[in-house]
């Protein structure tokens, strides 16, 4: 193999790489002692091509030819936020989601309102601020005394690895998340479905939680799949561990998503991985192109003491 044209030469290649090397039939009549007299030339041969080929052979392996989709494919940075600017966020890439859901509250029993104002969501110092406030605040014919925000991705993908960077808000009552949604949810007010994608009720879309954090149980970070076999209050497929201070230091949170399994981690801790045996429409939705939401809820037994928190995000990032 020529070296100089090593790329050329790994793509003619098979899956699996073997040697062939001609030798003589070998019949009933042969003795050992012939048969080790033939061997010798071939391994001879095998062996001087071993010898003066060890820059390609040390290089075709299979942890480097016959790549791991799992751990070793998603490396290319397909889409990104690094929220650098300052104001606004990047209304090309993000929409807000205000629409309240029939009846004039969220689901769950949350009580808060998400608008589309700046002191809810703004950029600064190269984070994104979503800020849960108490305040009184009309939309849609409705009072409530808190407000918030949740974002919706302009951007969808099937699979890869996902890392976001941030710092949760802090607060008995307060609920932050970052999450995903297929773009076939039918959902009035959601940006995907504004465009025409909304089909499927929710949890038969699917939904990944990446991550999700009570501030009643300070400090634990949960995952979970909601689908059709699975969801809302009796979900099934979680997980979670303690993390050190998340209110107040940054930390990397993690999905890595293949058409096989996800697995959740923080700080490269895993947490959850969920794999099922059979894999349907129930168990696996998340053969689909599906978006990022980021939201803070407020729920009814909010500290009486709560002003404001913000979950900060240095950055979501996307590898495929």
């Amino acid at each position: 193999m020529n070296k100089g044209n090593y790329a050329q030469d790994l793509q003619k290649l098979p899956s699996a790489i073997t040697f062939k090397i001609k030798t003589p039939k070998f019949s009933p009549k042969m003795t050992k002692k012939t048969i080790a007299i033939i061997s010798v030339p071939s391994l001879l041969l095998l062996f001087l091509y071993m010898a003066f080929n060890k820059d390609s052979i040390a290089e075709i392996t299979p942890s480097t030819y016959n790549l791991n989709k799992e751990t070793n494919a998603f490396n290319t940075l397909v889409w990104a936020d690094e929220f650098n600017g300052e104001g606004p966020i990047d209304a090309e890439k993000w929409f807000l989601q205000t629409q309240l859901p029939p009846g004039g509250s969220w689901w769950g029993g949350i009580i808060q309102h998400y608008t589309n104002r700046e002191s809810n969501t703004y950029q600064k110092d190269g984070c994104l601020n979503l800020v849960a406030r108490k305040e009184d605040f009309e939309d849609q014919g409705v009072l409530k005394q808190y407000t918030a925000a949740r974002l919706n991705s302009k951007f969808a993908f099937t699979y890869g690895r996902i890392e976001i960077r941030a710092k949760l808000p802090k607060g008995t009552g307060t609920w932050p998340a970052i999450w995903m949604l297929n773009k076939n949810i039918d959902e009035d007010g959601a940006y995907w479905d504004t465009k025409g994608f909304g089909t499927t009720k929710w949890p038969y879309c699917g939904e990944i939680d990446i991550l999700e954090h009570w501030g009643k149980n300070q400090d634990y970070v949960s995952s979970a799949l909601h689908n059709g076999s699975s969801y809302g209050e009796k979900v099934k497929n979680l997980g979670g561990q303690k993390v050190d201070r998340v209110s107040d230091t940054f930390h990397t949170y993690t999905l890595h998503w293949t058409a096989e399994k996800m697995v959740f981690s923080v700080d490269g801790v895993e947490h959850l991985s969920y794999a099922p045996a059979i894999k349907n429409a129930d168990t696996w939705p998340y053969d689909m192109d599906y978006y990022f939401l980021l939201n803070i809820a407020i729920e009814p037994d909010i500290d009486p003491n709560f002003v404001e928190s913000p979950m900060v995000v240095d950055y979501i990032r996307v590898y495929q």
